[in-house]
C-alpha cells in the first residue's frame, strides 16, 4: 500500500505544486500573495486558462498554498501587486515542485524541489535598434550567450524536458522581440531584413531548437510568441495591413499537429489584443472560430475556443452584468432588453481608451444621440472609485450610461467572461442579449461601427 508523504508540512500527492515561506521583514508584507497558476501554457499574454489563489499571510509572515496537480509543466505568477512586489513571473512549474521562498527587504531566496528553474532570464530584444541589421543581431546574439551560459550552469539540476522548454523560451522569446519590432517598421528597414530573415531559421540559435520535438516546443511561450510574430511578417501579402484571412490561411498551411493547434488558438484567443492585421466581420471570425475548434484535437485546447465561442462568437448569451452606476445604483444588462448596447471597457490612463473616446464622440456619436434604440454603455475597470470619477468627463461621456466594477477592477467576472487582458474592448449586443460583434479591430474603424450600429438598431426586438 502507498501512502501520502509529508512535505513542509504537506501532504503531499502526485503531481501537485507546493508552495510555501516566510517574510524575514514585517514592513515589507501585508495580508496576502496573489497567485496565478497556469496548468497548460494555452497563449502568449493573455490570463486565459489560468486559475487563481489568494494565498495567506499569517502574523508571523509565513504562507503556504497547494495547487492542483498538473501532467505536464505550467505556469505559475506569484505577487503583491498593492505593493509592487512580483516574486514568480511566468515561472516554468513541473509536477510535484516544492518551492520555499524567503522574502527579505534586499533579497528572495527560493529552495526546494524546483527552484534551479528560479531566475532565469528570458529577455525580449524589442529594445534593441533594428536600424542596421548585422549590430541588432550582434545585439541578440550576445545577449543570448550571456542567458544561455546562465541556463547551462543549471542544467545538471533541472530536467531534460525543463531545460529544453527554459531554452526555448529564452531563444524564441529574443527573436520574437526583433520580429514584433520589425512588424511596426517601415518598408525600408523591412527590405533590409528581408534576406537576413529568410536565412534566420537555418543559423545560429535557432538552428539549435530543431532538436527539440514540436511537443516540447510547444510548451515554450517564448517560441510560440516567435513563430507567431514570424508567421505575421511571412503571411504579409502586401496593401495597407495584414488581414485575419491571411494570418489565419498562413498558419493553417505552414504548420501541423500540437503547433498549429496551439498557433491558431493564440489567434483567437488573444484576436483583441492583437490590432496589427486588419479586423473582419463577426460572422466571418464566428466560422472561423468554428471551424478550427473542429480542427483542434488537444483537450484544454479546444475548452478554450469553446469558451470563445460561447462568449464572444456571433449570437453567444452576452454576460448579464450588475454594476453600480455614480449614484450608487445598480444596473443590469436585462434592463436594456429591447434596445442594442454598445459597451466600451476602459481605465484611467489607457491612451487607446482615450484616443477611441475623442473619435467616437466626434465621428459616430452625432448620429447616434437621437436613437433612442441603443444605449451606449461605458464600464470603467479602475479599482478606486474617486479615480473613475474624476476621469469620467476625459474618458467617458454624461450622455452615457456610466458603470463601474464596484472596486474589483480586472477581478470582475465581467472582465473574466469576456477573458480581456487590455483596453479599450468593446461589445456591440442585440435587442435580445445577444453579441452582435466583439471583433475588436473591426469594431474601432468608426465607419464600420456607425454602420453596425445601424443595422443593429434596426433590428426586431
Amino acid at each position: 500500500m502507498c501512502m501520502p508523504v509529508k512535505a513542509n508540512g504537506f501532504t503531499k500527492k502526485s503531481g501537485q505544486i507546493y508552495i510555501s515561506g516566510r517574510f524575514t521583514d514585517k514592513k515589507i508584507w501585508n495580508d496576502s500573495l496573489e497567485v496565478s497558476f497556469w496548468p497548460h501554457f494555452i497563449y502568449g499574454v493573455s490570463k486565459g486558462g489560468s486559475v487563481a489563489f489568494m494565498m495567506h499571510i499569517d502574523e508571523e509572515g509565513r504562507f503556504k498554498l497547494i495547487l492542483p496537480p498538473i501532467a505536464e509543466p505550467g505556469r505559475l505568477r506569484v505577487a503583491n501587486y498593492r505593493l509592487g512586489m512580483i516574486l514568480f513571473e511566468w515561472q516554468l512549474v513541473e509536477p510535484g515542485d516544492n518551492f520555499n521562498i524567503i522574502i527579505g527587504k534586499d533579497e528572495t531566496i527560493v529552495t526546494g524541489k524546483g527552484a534551479s528553474k528560479y531566475g532565469l532570464k528570458i529577455q525580449s530584444s524589442r529594445d534593441i535598434s533594428t536600424e542596421v541589421p548585422l549590430l541588432a543581431l550582434s545585439g541578440i546574439d550576445s545577449m543570448l550567450s550571456n542567458n544561455l551560459y546562465l541556463l547551462s550552469e543549471k542544467k545538471t539540476n533541472i530536467s531534460k524536458l525543463a531545460y529544453n522548454i527554459i531554452k526555448s523560451d529564452i531563444i524564441g522569446e529574443a527573436y520574437s522581440g526583433l520580429l514584433r519590432s520589425l512588424y511596426v517598421k517601415n518598408d525600408a528597414i523591412q527590405n533590409s531584413w528581408k534576406p537576413i530573415l529568410e536565412d534566420l531559421e537555418q543559423q545560429g540559435f535557432l538552428q539549435d531548437l530543431k532538436s527539440i520535438s514540436a511537443q516540447t516546443l510547444s510548451m515554450s511561450t517564448g517560441y510560440i510568441n516567435y513563430i507567431f510574430a514570424k508567421s505575421k511578417i511571412d503571411a504579409f501579402k502586401g496593401g495597407p495591413q495584414l488581414t485575419f484571412n491571411e494570418l489565419f490561411h498562413h498558419i493553417h498551411s505552414s504548420y501541423n499537429g500540437i503547433l498549429r493547434e496551439k498557433l491558431l488558438t493564440y489567434l483567437f484567443a488573444d484576436y483583441p489584443e492583437i490590432l496589427g492585421f486588419g479586423g473582419i466581420d463577426a460572422d466571418t471570425f464566428t466560422t472561423y472560430l468554428r471551424s478550427t475548434f473542429k480542427m483542434v484535437k488537444t483537450d484544454y485546447l479546444k475548452k478554450a475556443l469553446q469558451k470563445q465561442i460561447s462568449s464572444i462568437g456571433k449570437n453567444a448569451i452576452a454576460y448579464d452584468f450588475r454594476l453600480p452606476d455614480s449614484a450608487g445604483h445598480y444596473i443590469n444588462l436585462h434592463d436594456f432588453r429591447g434596445k442594442a448596447v454598445l459597451i466600451d471597457i476602459w481605465i484611467t490612463y489607457c491612451g487607446g481608451c482615450l484616443a477611441f473616446k475623442k473619435e467616437f464622440d466626434s465621428l459616430v456619436y452625432p448620429s447616434l444621440k437621437d436613437n433612442h434604440a441603443i444605449k451606449i454603455v461605458s464600464i470603467c475597470g479602475d479599482k478606486n472609485r474617486n479615480t473613475w470619477q474624476k476621469s469620467l468627463p476625459v474618458y467617458s461621456n454624461y450622455n452615457y450610461i456610466n458603470l463601474y466594477t464596484g472596486g474589483k477592477g480586472f477581478s470582475h467576472p465581467l472582465i473574466d467572461y469576456y477573458n480581456i487582458v487590455g483596453v479599450p474592448y468593446f461589445l456591440l449586443i442585440d435587442k435580445k442579449g445577444k453579441i452582435f460583434s466583439a471583433t475588436i479591430p473591426y469594431l474601432r474603424k468608426s465607419q464600420n461601427l456607425l454602420a453596425l450600429l445601424n443595422e443593429v438598431s434596426g433590428m426586431p426586438d
